[in-house]
């Protein structure tokens, strides 16, 4: 067919579906172009014959409706505008396509996409020991008195911090500083989502300074509450917020 025709080229870009206990990744930057699902366990199971026997009667409604939606959001996309909030922005047009074919406000697909990236991150913030610690520095920092130091003096002062919290917080920690710098780049989109700010400044002649704060201390319950510390000499005593106890609780968990 078509032979007096040149080469006619289709490309797809299919999505990966990875599958698993516990999430697939931790960077940032994978789960923002990531939908992830978590699934209830099942309380009744089926054989694998009611499975196929099921699939079979659902196949052609399985096939038939996504392409009947296909089509209309197909018809609909060209006037509904992308979001540029969103990394996925073309994805996230057609979210809103698709809200719009269902008569929905193109909001609810934005409110939904919203609470999912949300959720990621948070469960990424909430595992990782070094925002507990950062934590902990913006709230004595506040917003007057931004810590700023070096990435080195950062680690040095993160790790002092760490065992006295823990005695294995530290093999939980990055291994270097230039692995807290790159930790510390990707941790600030989500930590900037509870009103903590981490700032890489311009390199100066002698350095690269970052700037550590609270943005503002009355918008953020989860740092209401700061764990019990030390500055220099003096010891401050003050109870964990939510997400630092979890943190928390978790390395106690793995010293058994």
């Amino acid at each position: 067919m078509f032979t007096d025709t040149d080469a006619v080229l289709y490309v797809f870009r299919r999505g990966i579906i990875i599958n698993g206990i516990a999430s697939p990744s931790s960077r940032p930057d994978f789960l923002d172009r990531s939908i992830t699902l978590t699934l209830n366990r099942l309380e009744h199971f089926k054989s694998q014959a009611d499975i196929d026997a099921e699939f079979e009667k659902a196949r052609p409604a399985l096939l038939g409706a996504p392409l009947d939606l296909l089509v209309s959001v197909l018809r609909l996309r060209p006037s509904i505008d992308s979001s540029s909030e969103f990394r996925m922005s073309d994805y996230a047009g057609f979210g809103r396509a698709v809200a719009a074919v269902r008569h929905l406000p193109p909001n609810v697909f934005d409110d939904a996409y919203r609470r999912v990236l949300s959720e990621q991150s948070l469960n990424i913030v909430e595992s990782c020991p070094v925002t507990a610690l950062i934590r902990v520095l913006a709230i004595d920092a506040g917003r007057a008195n931004a810590w700023k130091g070096t990435v080195s003096q950062l680690f040095a002062l993160i790790l002092d911090q760490g065992e006295r919290m823990s005695r294995k917080l530290p093999d939980r920690l990055p291994r270097s500083a230039r692995a807290l710098s790159t930790l510390l780049s990707e941790l600030a989109p989500m930590l900037r989502t509870e009103d903590i700010v981490i700032e890489r400044l311009p390199r100066t002649n002698q350095s690269r300074l970052w700037r550590i704060y609270r943005h503002d201390e009355s918008n953020n319950e989860l740092l209401d509450l700061a764990c019990e510390y030390s500055t220099g000499s003096e010891t401050v005593e003050q109870k964990p917020s939510d997400a630092e106890r979890m943190v928390f609780d978790q390395i106690r968990m793995t010293e058994g």
